[in-house]
């Protein structure tokens, strides 16, 4: 049994308002000013909070300093395990990540040069 109107193809449902009820994030997206903004529909405002928050870059470079100069022995240095390496790829992409994070070129850091000696 049909329980709509049929219209060009498409069943149509009357419905009372007072029978509705919108979830908060359709409300948000239907609050929409021009249209053309990319509307996140999800977790609403923990989403939101998540891009609009800027991270510094800055930051993580810091974070590598203070890990560089924190470590206790060369694995600790590049962030491995401290066991024998049989893959060397692994030793190098670590030594790469970590070097470019700590250069005193790409890391306005104080003790940047101190730490990319030490690695």
């Amino acid at each position: 049994k049909s329980v709509g109107l049929q219209a060009e193809g498409a069943t149509v449902l009357l419905l009372k308002e007072d029978n509705l009820e919108l979830h908060p994030d359709q409300i948000e997206r239907d609050q929409v000013g021009n249209g053309d903004e990319i509307v996140l529909l999800g977790a609403g405002e923990a989403k939101r909070r998540l891009y609009e928050v800027k991270l510094d870059p800055q930051y993580w470079y810091d974070k590598a300093i203070e890990r560089v100069l924190d470590a206790k022995n060369d694995f600790d240095v590049l962030d491995l395990p401290l066991q024998p390496i049989d893959d060397m790829s692994a030793l190098k992409k670590a030594y790469r990540k970590i070097s470019l994070a700590v250069h005193p070129d790409k890391n306005k850091h104080p003790q940047a040069a101190d730490a990319f000696r030490k690695v």
